[in-house]
């Protein structure tokens, strides 16, 4: 188990290879919990655990190559997952409305470039333990604040639709 940089306790585990482990442990972990977290590298390993269920925030650089992923990933997921928008990672200056144009999803967040995340994960200690003014976690607050305020909403509906 793991810190991640924003205080939350985390599980790493290698997804090559481990689908069918990966699936019973959050099929385990949601009995448990009402909102599950999951993290995954790039790529298609993750379309395997994802169902209509499955609520998915895309994570991308600015740079045109992690855009283009951004897109074919959203377009990968139409009918297996509610994709709620995107958030842009590593940002310093993105072009916010042309990305949103680009991907048709709303930008959830911009995520700015920042040494001390990396020193944060170098230290294992999260983020938030180490600076209290720091426009990332400014930025992760608001980004947590919209899916509770998401979440709540969807519950209330008692429909599964926002």
């Amino acid at each position: 188990r793991y810190i991640s940089v924003t205080g939350v306790q985390t599980c790493a585990l290698p997804i090559c290879g481990m689908l069918e482990r990966i699936k019973n442990i959050i099929d385990e972990v949601r009995q448990k919990y009402e909102v599950v977290v999951l993290d995954f590298p790039p790529g298609i390993e993750a379309f395997d655990v994802i169902d209509k269920n499955t609520y998915v925030l895309i994570v991308a650089n600015p740079e045109k190559l992690s855009i283009a992923d951004a897109y074919n990933v959203n377009k990968a997921l139409e009918d297996r997952a509610k994709v709620l928008g995107v958030v842009i990672n590593k940002s310093n200056g993105a072009d916010v409305e042309a990305i949103e144009e680009m991907l048709s999803l709303p930008v959830l967040a911009v995520l700015p470039e920042e040494n001390r995340v990396r020193e944060a994960l170098e230290a294992e200690i999260p983020l938030v333990a180490r600076d209290e003014e720091c426009e990332f976690i400014d930025e992760m607050a608001e980004l947590v604040k919209f899916l509770v305020k998401y979440w709540e909403k969807d519950e209330s509906r008692g429909d599964g639709e926002p």
